[in-house]
């Protein structure tokens, strides 16, 4: 399925951004206001990721699929039974995988920018050294 091409770089992007995030922030020692804004990005945005991968979307009377954004799987009415197209398990699982973690990511992306930022202000202003004024003696 082509959605197991999409959910593979989405579950690294999200790792390798929390990670860089991470390491940044522990780098310059961010405050506990920080630390507890990661935390709840991604407490809160993989709770709504959970959610999304187990919502069922029906576009039309006959086809419905479940999982948001990447589908975990399909059903459509053929007659009076619905039939469903499950794809293997190892695709399903990275394929909810990808559905939690899309909106840590889509939540992280923000926090990723403010630390970058702050990280090159902090390190353009480490080779500067406040050069006391003369007194008059």
């Amino acid at each position: 399925m082509v959605s197991f091409l999409i959910s593979l770089p989405v579950i690294g992007l999200a790792g390798w951004l929390l990670a860089a995030t991470t390491s940044r922030m522990w780098r310059l020692s961010a405050g506990w206001g920080w630390w507890v804004t990661l935390g709840l990005i991604v407490l809160l945005g993989g709770y709504a990721g959970y959610r999304l991968g187990r919502c069922e979307i029906q576009p039309s009377a006959t086809f419905r699929w479940e999982g948001l954004p990447l589908p975990i799987g399909f059903f459509a009415l053929e007659g009076d039974r619905w039939t469903d197209f499950i794809p293997s398990p190892p695709i399903q699982w990275t394929n909810l995988l990808a559905d939690i973690l899309s909106p840590v990511l889509l939540m992280a992306i923000p926090l990723a920018i403010i630390w970058r930022r702050r990280a090159r202000m902090h390190t353009g202003n480490q080779g500067l050294t406040s050069v006391p004024e003369a007194t008059a003696g």
